[in-house]
């Protein structure tokens, strides 16, 4: 799929999930399914003095980093959210060589 149709729609599912409410934090969490071959993204509201809810918002199914990155640049035409990324460490991005992911998290299995 193109990447800047599949942004679209991913920005077209966050659209009702963005409350825009001053205080709550909002990013957007990208994890590599390598046993699926699928980039999954979902998206963080955490609101002041609340629980974080997190919504699963689309899976990319071509499992090709540098579409992924396509589709992340074209997303910040629609919004500029933090990224948080699983799944990527020792992966670098095919425009620049920097790394996807510096480090493993201590949540990551």
């Amino acid at each position: 799929m193109i990447p800047a149709h599949e942004a679209r729609i991913i920005a077209d599912k966050i659209k009702p999930l963005f409350k825009n409410i001053r205080g709550d934090h909002y990013k957007l969490q990208i994890i590599d399914s390598k046993q699926n071959k699928q980039y999954t993204i979902f998206f963080s509201r955490q609101p002041k003095n609340g629980s974080m809810i997190v919504n699963p918002v689309y899976t990319i199914d071509e499992y090709k980093l540098e579409h992924l990155e396509n589709v992340l640049n074209e997303l910040e035409n629609y919004y500029k959210f933090t990224q948080e990324y699983r799944g990527f460490v020792g992966q670098l991005w095919p425009s620049n060589g920097n790394p996807v992911q510096f480090r493993k998290e201590s949540r990551e299995l």
